[in-house]
């Protein structure tokens, strides 16, 4: 019973070439993914990168840098401003507020 199974097993020699192939492709794929991400890894630890795109990021792949936004100063009376030209926030109390401070 175990000779007939090991028969079974390698009576298909193409089928093994295919699947040593396969083995071969998916190895080399992921050798060069994993050789890519650290290249954007190291590219990000000297600042030389670009900034990423939001399609760019893969759900996969976590940036190791988070990317903040910039900080933008404004004056309270422009602030105030857009909050009376929007419908939402024309009787809000925050604006009320604005308006006391």
């Amino acid at each position: 019973l175990r000779a007939a199974k090991s028969r079974t097993k390698t009576d298909d020699p193409e089928k093994e070439k295919l699947k040593a192939k396969a083995k071969e492709i998916q190895s080399q794929e992921a050798e060069r993914i994993r050789h890519e991400e650290a290249n954007k890894t190291a590219l990000e630890a000297i600042g030389n990168i670009k900034k990423r795109k939001l399609g760019d990021i893969d759900s996969k792949v976590t940036p190791s840098v988070s990317l903040r936004s910039r900080a933008k100063r404004v004056h309270a009376r422009d602030l105030i401003f857009l909050m009376e030209q929007e419908k939402y926030l024309k009787h809000s109390n925050i604006l009320f507020k604005g308006y006391c401070s």
